[in-house]
């Protein structure tokens, strides 16, 4: 990240790590750390992905088929 002087990338990322919190970013801070966080939370972790391996190989899982219905995962083999 970069700075300039509307903002503080540095700052974002402290933000973002949740070393800081968002009441100390100025307004358009907010915005690049909204985005990023959105961004973020549009993909899994390294831990939600582990989790949701094991539990799709289990046979557990459920979810909605194309038609929205209630569906199990199948246990892979």
């Amino acid at each position: 990240m970069r700075k300039s002087v509307k903002f503080d990338g540095a700052r974002i990322e402290r933000v973002l790590r949740g070393e800081a919190p968002t009441t100390t970013l100025n307004d358009e801070e907010k915005t690049i750390w909204s985005e990023q966080f959105r961004t973020a939370l549009g993909e899994p972790g390294p831990k939600e992905a582990v989790f949701f391996g094991k539990l799709r190989a289990s046979g557990k899982a459920v979810g909605l088929d194309a038609d929205g219905n209630i569906a199990k995962a199948k246990p892979l083999a």
